[in-house]
């Protein structure tokens, strides 16, 4: 007997059970609603610009009787699709020995939230619990410019290594954060098997047409999980009367349902280092500062008192060029220093000629964020020809 003979068994019937998945959903693949996800990883969080883009707050509804947490058109084409689905049920049209049919009455999973602020929130209790235990560190850190420059340098070296939005979101994005994706059941997403049943379910053809014809995709990964076409005529018409707002596109509906994250994630910063300091300065206000007193010829000790934070209001209010200047020096540390100093300074000296010009903070953001991230086109092309078939 072989040594370790057995040990390759299990990736072995990983793989045979993703080849067996492989084959179940050929079919399926000629279908304009059939969607590979993996491919189209930007598709609901980023603008036509690129930019990563988040729900805003006061678009999401809550449906209690779907159990639905979504985009307010999502929610109303999604309970017209199942409406139509129980009226071929309650026909006979359809089986009715099917896992599909309880599945849709509650679906397991909808908008899922990113809690960005306790992931800050355990950067800086880590990072204020780092400082006293750091002697150079301690004595650097008097006020929150100093602090603000202590914080930046240690970011690679926090458990999350992550501080902005953007590098936060690209790191736990999951499709169900945009607010337009719908898991019908919860269930291991590594377990091919599950998705063979699911997809082998009689009903399952009548739940992709279904689909195609209300305006949602089926991912191909992940068989039981619907992604609202916003590009279908369906879709655009409820957007279109929820908002009171003629859609077109789907950028349309982009523009009017989501906030862009570099806008959010600027502005968050600001406040993350306020109260980061504050935090730290309500349990350690001064610090000592050992030195040798000649005429006396000993040690002595100073308490070092360090500068208590104004108001945030205050705060909030300091040349924007201060926090521009953070905001580049945090990316620049997230990237792993892709750039030397010399290099930062001349992204730097750039950014202060844009802002200087009109002071419109928002095109200095494009700029420094360009410096760091690419711009993805991988927008599913327009579903604009799309026919809705019925059963």
């Amino acid at each position: 007997m072989s040594y370790n003979t057995g040990y390759e068994i299990k990736p072995k019937i990983i793989y045979e059970n993703k080849k067996s998945y492989n084959e179940a959903i050929k079919e399926y693949d000629q279908y304009i609603n059939f969607i590979d996800f993996d491919k189209q990883t930007y598709y609901g969080f980023n603008d036509k610009n690129g930019l990563e883009i988040v729900p805003k707050i006061n678009k999401i509804s809550i449906d209690n009787d779907f159990n639905l947490i979504s985009l307010d058109f999502v929610i109303e084409a999604y309970k017209e699709m199942v409406d139509y689905y129980y009226k071929l049920l309650s026909s006979n049209s359809i089986s009715k020995n099917s896992q599909i049919n309880q599945a849709l009455s509650k679906p397991a999973i909808s908008l899922v939230k990113l809690n960005y602020e306790q992931i800050l929130k355990n950067n800086y209790s880590e990072f204020n619990k780092k400082i006293v235990n750091n002697k150079q560190t301690n004595e650097a850190t008097i006020d929150i410019p100093s602090y603000t420059q202590e914080y930046i340098k240690q970011i690679l070296k926090l458990k999350s290594k992550s501080q902005t939005y953007i590098r936060i979101f690209s790191k736990n994005r999951i499709r169900n954060h945009n607010a337009i994706t719908i898991d019908l059941i919860k269930q291991n997403l590594a377990d091919d098997n599950i998705k063979i049943n699911f997809i082998n379910d009689i009903n399952f053809p009548v739940l992709r047409k279904v689909c195609e014809q209300y305006g949602f995709y089926i991912n191909k990964s992940i068989p039981w999980q619907l992604v609202a076409n916003l590009s279908h005529p369906n879709i655009l018409e409820k957007a279109s009367k929820l908002s009171q707002t003629k859609m077109t596109t789907i950028y349309d509906i982009l523009d009017y349902y989501y906030d862009i994250l570099l806008f959010i994630d600027y502005e968050k910063q600001k406040e993350f280092f306020y109260d980061a300091y504050s935090n730290f300065y309500d349990k350690r206000e001064f610090f000592t500062e050992a030195y040798f007193c000649e005429r006396k010829q000993e040690t002595k000790v100073n308490l070092v008192q360090r500068q208590a934070p104004s108001s945030k209001e205050e705060f909030l209010k300091t040349e924007e060029l201060f926090f521009l200047k953070n905001y580049l020096d945090i990316l620049n540390v997230e990237s792993n220093y892709k750039y030397n100093i010399v290099e930062k300074l001349n992204i730097f000296k750039e950014a202060k000629t844009i802002y200087s010009k009109t002071l419109d903070k928002k095109n200095t953001l494009y700029y420094i964020r360009s410096q760091f991230y690419g711009k993805p086109n991988e927008y599913l092309s327009s579903a604009s020809n799309q026919q809705n078939q019925s059963i």
